[in-house]
């Protein structure tokens, strides 16, 4: 059984109380980015997290596979973390996974990255913004490729072309007010989704294609293909 999971932001005690809860087990678990990893700051105390999560995984026989987000350290996602139960999976990297192709890539833009005093922090105080290095990665962006591959069925990505949900940036205003480039840097990263869908379709039958990112629940249909927006720690299984 293949399940999709939303964005965690590193809230693997919760992931996994959520996945008991379900009963899942002798499954394929894929998430769609915002895992969380890298922000601990020490690569040996986020790797004994992961382990410590891999090893709760192997105890119900589940394997997970996550891409990046833009809340997530790039470096994790060069295919070097590849623990037996736990994959971080490297952007256009296809797999086989019961009994379907699957396309990951994965990165977005972070709305938060600036300073803003229009939102407060958890101390009430105007929103810092992001530290580079730290919660912030210059190349987290969504990166488009021409690619050539086929037979893929389902694609999985963090972010979203421009015709799926959500349509505005109705939740991102105040962050565009106080970051000039943000608008333009969202509009492109939607639109390249929106040409890797269309470079995709030619040699592809793409029946399901999920994305988080957006802290919501949808579904869109498009063509022949169902897009569907997983909230966080939201689970789909097909």
């Amino acid at each position: 059984m293949l399940v999709f999971t939303g964005d965690w932001h590193g809230e693997y005690d919760k992931a996994y109380r959520k996945i008991k809860n379900l009963d899942l087990s002798d499954c394929v678990v894929i998430q769609v980015g915002d895992f969380g990893v890298g922000f601990e700051n020490n690569k040996k105390r986020e790797m004994r997290k992961l382990v410590n999560l891999n090893n709760q995984l192997k105890s119900r026989n589940i394997d997970l596979y996550a891409i990046r987000g833009n809340h997530d350290d790039p470096s994790y996602f060069d295919g070097s973390v590849q623990l037996s139960n736990v994959k971080l999976v490297a952007d256009y990297t296809t797999l086989n996974l019961c009994g379907k192709k699957i396309l990951f890539v994965g990165g977005a833009v972070s709305v938060d990255r600036k300073y803003n005093p229009d939102v407060k922090d958890y101390r009430n105080k105007p929103w810092p913004g992001r530290k580079e290095g730290s919660n912030y990665w210059k190349d987290e962006i969504f990166v488009l490729k021409d690619i050539k591959v086929s037979d893929v069925d389902i694609v999985v990505t963090h972010s979203a072309p421009n015709f799926c949900t959500p349509y505005s940036k109705v939740g991102v205003e105040k962050w565009i007010k106080h970051d000039t480039e943000l608008r333009t840097l969202c509009d492109d990263e939607r639109n390249s989704h929106t040409i890797l869908y269309e470079n995709l379709k030619k040699d592809n039958n793409i029946t399901h294609w999920f994305y988080g990112h957006f802290h919501s629940s949808n579904t869109t249909y498009y063509d022949e293909t169902k897009f569907i927006l997983l909230d966080i720690l939201e689970f789909y299984n097909i």
